[in-house]
Order: C-alpha cells, then sequence, then structure tokens
C-alpha cells in the first residue's frame, strides 16, 4: 500500500528528529505538516485534514497525552495516532485502550514506522 497522499502530522520538540521523520514521509508523497509543541500541533490539526499523528509523549505546551485527549474532544474525525517516546513507562495495550493506535519506540528505524503506518492505514 503506497503512502502518497496521505496527509501526516508530525509533533516533536527535538527538531533534528522532526526533520528527519517529515522527509522520509514527503519521500513517500505524503503531506506533511510538522509542529514542536502539542499547542501548535492542535490548531494544524483543527485547521487541516489529518490522516495520521505522530506526537512525542514528552513536549512543551501539550504532551502527546493532552493532545490526544484534545483530538479526541474535538468534533473532527480521529486521526491513527502513535505516541513516540524513549520511555519504557509506556505501554502499548494501555494507550491503544485510551484511543492511540499504537507506540514507537525511540530510537527507532524510518523505515519500521513508514512500514506501521502503512500497514494502519490499508
Amino acid at each position: 500500500m503506497s503512502l502518497k497522499g496521505c496527509k501526516v502530522l508530525i509533533v516533536d520538540d527535538e527538531e533534528d528528529l522532526l526533520q528527519m521523520v517529515a522527509e522520509a514521509f514527503e519521500e513517500e508523497g505524503c503531506t506533511v505538516s510538522t509542529a514542536n509543541n502539542g499547542e501548535d500541533a492542535l490548531n494544524i490539526f483543527l485547521e487541516k485534514d489529518i490522516q495520521v499523528v505522530i506526537a512525542d509523549e514528552s513536549m512543551p505546551k501539550l504532551d502527546g497525552h493532552e493532545l490526544m485527549a484534545k483530538i479526541q474532544e474535538s468534533k473532527k474525525a480521529f486521526p491513527l495516532y502513535f505516541f513516540s517516546t524513549g520511555s519504557m513507562e509506556l505501554l502499548e495495550n494501555e494507550l491503544q485502550e485510551k484511543g492511540a493506535t499504537g507506540l514507537i519506540t525511540k530510537p527507532f528505524d524510518l523505515d519500521t514506522i513508514l512500514d506501521l503506518v502503512r500497514n494502519k492505514i490499508s
């Protein structure tokens, strides 16, 4: 399944990581929006048609959990929502019970993330 045309929002306060992931999705033909904090990400989500969110767990203004809750409260369709984290304390099944699609553990392989999203949108 191709990711071409998929609308992705990537949220991370680590600028280098944010750009690296954004470029990987752009190379797959995705329309990519980025934000370095949860507040800006929520505004982008509310303004645009976003299908996939990949959000860092820990970031300023709204963390990944708060962002997911705000997106769930909005009247818009809930996207595929992936947490990215370096923390081993998060459990994927607990996040999925709250509405997340999955967990991406840092450090990660870009091909793994692309495949994960590709499998979920097919």
